[in-house]
């Protein structure tokens, strides 16, 4: 198992090929990522990438709403990115557990 540390770094290694926005890749910000946070640098690499399309719905996209989404609302997305992390994973034969829940992000 690997350390936060070296994850944050891992991950920012993998999103530097995805992303166009370095700023969004600052690693206080990727060790305990906020939710405006994670909105912008998914947004992003939808925006460069095309993946994961769908994941974002047209109410969704506007990073600026993020700010009044009540509870359920950034759960429900937070929960559809660890679907999304889930299945990607698994379609790459890399199948994983994670120790995550929306409520901890």
């Amino acid at each position: 198992m690997s350390t936060l540390p070296e994850l944050v770094k891992e991950t920012k290694l993998m999103l530097g090929l995805l992303t166009d926005k370095p700023v969004l890749l600052q690693e206080d910000l990727l060790s305990r990522p906020p939710l405006r946070f994670l909105h912008d640098l998914i947004s992003n690499v939808v925006k460069n990438t095309g993946y994961p399309a769908g994941l974002l719905d047209s109410a969704d996209s506007d990073s600026k709403s993020v700010k009044s989404w009540d509870k359920r609302k950034k759960v429900d997305f937070c929960q559809r990115l660890i679907d999304c992390t889930t299945f990607a994973l698994e379609d790459l034969g890399q199948p994983e557990t994670f120790e995550v829940t929306p409520p901890m992000v």
